[in-house]
Formats: C-alpha cells, structure tokens, sequence
C-alpha cells in the first residue's frame, strides 16, 4: 500500500516520505460519501521521536472520476457569462450592489480567518494530545480523525 502510494505522489514528496520509517498504522472507518473505500491512518517517524508526520492514505474509486466530471461541468457553466447590459439594467445605477459585494467580501474574509485560527488551534491540541498518548501508550495509538478532506496532504507535528 505505501509503495503504490509513494509511486503516485510527485519526486519531491517521495524524498520526504523516504525521511520517515513506519511506526503504526490504523484502519480508518470513513464518512457517508466514502462509504466501501479503504482509508488507513499512518504514524510515520523521523530521526526522533519529535519528529512524527501522520498521513492519511485513502482509496480512490469511480465516484471520483463522477466529481471530477461535475467540477468540470460546473467550471465550464460559470465560464459563460451573461448579457452585460442585461445585467448592468437589473443592477441599476445606484452603488448598492458594490457595497453588498464589498460587506460580503469583507464578512468572508473575516471569517476565513477565523476559521484558520480554529484550525491552528486544533491542530496545536492535536499535536500536543498525540505527543502525550505517544509518550504513555507507545505500542498502542489509536488515530481517529473527523475530515471528509480527500488529499492525501500530511500533517505534521513538532
């Protein structure tokens, strides 16, 4: 499984990945969508044991070739764009339209940046949870994570 993984990922992630030596593996009961796919956590170690990368390897299936068709589908259907006079008409002359646009913006990012802090925050716990269980329970490390994220991006915990 780590093989056909490490021959899918580009050069410059195998390098990193050739830095680690498997500590633990755990089988990982996946959400509603990925239902019948194999999702497997991984304790990865570097040259410490302060140095831990956990990966997240998840298996591919048909409904993944469908997601890409629709996220095609739906790039080439906001392409296209309206009737510009038609557009200006229903907007109007005055500024409202601008200003809703820039509030919303405004709120969006906001909000981005909370939620990147929520994240940080999260992981910092995590990491510091990981590396408490890791030091009491070395030969037995449940990982369970809550993501319906599909990469195979690892996290990694100094």
């Amino acid at each position: 499984m780590i093989k056909i993984y490490r021959l899918s990922i580009p050069k410059e992630r195998r390098f990193i990945i050739d830095q680690y030596t498997i500590r633990d593996i755990a089988f990982k009961v996946v959400g509603v969508g990925s239902v019948g796919t194999r999702c497997w956590v991984i304790l990865l170690e570097g040259g410490s044991n302060q140095d831990t990368l956990i990966l997240q390897i998840k298996e591919a299936n048909d409904f993944v070739g469908y997601c890409t068709l629709c996220a095609r589908t739906l790039a080439h259907a906001h392409a296209k764009t309206g009737n510009r006079f038609a557009i200006a008409g229903y907007l109007g002359k005055n500024d409202c339209f601008i200003q809703s646009m820039a509030q919303f913006a405004d709120a969006y990012a906001n909000q981005n940046e909370n939620d990147y802090q929520t994240f940080l925050q999260t992981l910092e716990k995590s990491c510091n949870d990981f590396a408490t269980a890791s030091s009491l329970y070395a030969s037995k490390i449940l990982l369970a994570f809550n993501t319906s994220d599909t990469s195979l991006t690892p996290i990694i915990c100094n």
